[in-house]
């Protein structure tokens, strides 16, 4: 039942034109930071020329702009359960393409599309090289299943990269994620044990992402890592190229 109520006021909260302007504002371009070495390293960088990539929550859509700047051969699909975000992304993908002319030229490379994780079969047909989500398996009503849907739309060979936080993170990792954030030394004192007590409540145990990596396929390639004192964790895994 706690998981269930969990799920619908992420829900509602990711429906509220209010808390997805502050998301885009503020903790969206936060996220991306802490992650981005390691995405790039794990995931971005293996990502072979031309590809389509597609985004799982994508939030705000910082992360795509990111990418763009990074890769400007690549397609992304955008996608997110929540119109109110997939809005907030087109605007700051609209405001970042006046403001820089080569997001400007590769703006045409991002598609925008409405889609629930539990079903992704509207991709099936798509020649999806490379997946990625960031911030928001946490929110998945049924994460292995999320996973497992992933990989149904995933081309062979491709890669698919599931980062968000960990539970059992040490207070040590909360002081390395709050040092990354652009905000005085007295705000970061502030935000520290509220930050750390947020990743306690609504995050996953690490017990439970070994879980999903256990479960995921019976000859397993679900790879997991940890960062951040454990605050951080990473699935990573590539599909063999002879996969049905």
């Amino acid at each position: 039942m706690a998981n269930r109520r969990s799920h619908s006021l992420s829900k509602w909260l990711y429906h509220n034109r209010t808390f997805t302007r502050f998301y885009g504002r503020m903790a969206g371009r936060f996220a991306v930071d802490i992650v981005w070495d390691d995405f790039y390293a794990d995931f971005l960088r293996k990502i072979p020329d031309a590809s389509t990539l597609l985004e799982i929550g994508a939030g705000p859509g910082i992360q795509a702009i990111e990418i763009l700047e990074t890769r400007p051969d690549l397609k992304i699909i955008v996608s997110d359960f929540s119109p109110k975000m997939l809005e907030l992304a087109r605007g700051n993908v609209a405001e970042a393409s006046r403001e820089n002319e080569k997001i400007a030229e590769r703006e045409g490379q991002l598609e925008f599309v409405q889609a629930n994780a539990m079903d992704l079969s509207a991709f099936q047909d798509r020649q999806i090289d490379g997946i990625y989500s960031m911030g928001a398996i946490k929110h998945f009503p049924d994460p292995l299943k999320g996973l497992r849907q992933a990989e149904q739309v995933l081309a062979g060979g491709g890669i698919m990269y599931f980062t968000d936080s960990c539970a059992d993170g040490e207070y040590s990792g909360t002081t390395e994620i709050v040092s990354n954030l652009n905000l005085t030394p007295a705000v970061r004192h502030l935000l520290r044990p509220l930050i750390h007590l947020g990743l306690k409540r609504e995050s996953p145990s690490s017990s439970e992402v070994k879980s999903w990596s256990a479960e995921f396929r019976s000859d397993g390639g679900l790879e997991v890592k940890f960062s951040a004192g454990g605050s951080i964790f990473a699935l990573v895994y590539q599909k063999p190229e002879t996969a049905l």
